[in-house]
């Protein structure tokens, strides 16, 4: 089902370079969190699970690629519509 990947350490570069700030709280979720990358397959696949204190993520490349793309998509239309947002808090 998974691919020998090192999804902790990826998922760790990526935590602490959209948020250096919070080092100490990323290595507390690493501590509890393990990530897998699964083997690609359709649509989104994303999953999480928790015994016992301990959770367990699992997910695929093409599942990053869509969250990115998602968030993406979210933040430029938020930026396009905040003009109007400030315009009318403004009147």
């Amino acid at each position: 089902m998974s691919e020998p990947t090192n999804a902790n350490e990826e998922v760790a570069a990526l935590f602490l370079g959209t948020m250096p700030e919070w080092a100490s709280e990323v290595a507390g979720l690493l501590e509890t969190v393990q990530f897998e990358r699964a083997t690609d397959r359709p649509a989104m696949h994303l999953e999480a699970t928790a015994f016992f204190g301990k959770g367990l993520v699992v997910f695929t490349d093409r599942t990053l690629q869509q969250v990115w793309l998602i968030t993406y998509l979210a933040w430029r239309t938020l930026h396009e519509q905040s003009g109007f947002v400030i315009v009318s808090a403004v009147e």
